[in-house]
């Protein structure tokens, strides 16, 4: 399967994408720069997304902040589904 892994350099997402990888998958991981949660581009969206079967969200911010929690966990997700 072709597969783009959100969170794919974090604790939880950098063992999903090895354990995918060992089962043969094609794994993705968009970097924060590829893809910013905090100002997603729609062209950079679709280039990553592109024929892709499974999109994966292991994206775990923390932050004092609610607006950035909210914008990052709730708002970019729906966005992106």
């Amino acid at each position: 399967m072709n597969i783009v892994l959100l969170g794919g350099s974090g604790f939880v997402g950098s063992c999903v994408a090895k354990i995918l990888r060992n089962k043969g998958h094609m794994v993705s991981t968009p970097t924060r720069k590829e893809l910013d949660l905090l100002n997603p581009n729609r062209q950079n969206i679709e280039k990553i997304f592109a024929n892709k079967e499974v999109i994966i969200n292991a994206v775990g911010v923390m932050s004092r902040y609610a607006e950035v929690l909210d914008k990052v966990h709730y708002q970019t997700p729906k966005l992106l589904a």
